[in-house]
């Protein structure tokens, strides 16, 4: 099941996904397909900052 792989496995990319469907079920698809089904599911993955920004301003 797709949702337990990603709770199982918090940290993957979508990428890693599709390659592991690929290699163990024999399935092809592309990376907007799967991205459509999580956000479906209620799954979104937000980026975390790096690095703080920067209290410049332009001027």
């Amino acid at each position: 099941d797709l949702l337990a792989l990603v709770e199982r496995t918090c940290d993957l990319t979508l990428a890693e996904i599709v390659a592991h469907l690929r290699a163990e079920h024999g399935l092809s698809v592309g990376t907007t397909t799967v991205w459509k089904f999580l956000e479906r599911q209620g799954l979104t993955f937000k980026k975390r900052r790096r690095t703080p920004p920067s209290n410049n301003a332009r001027t």
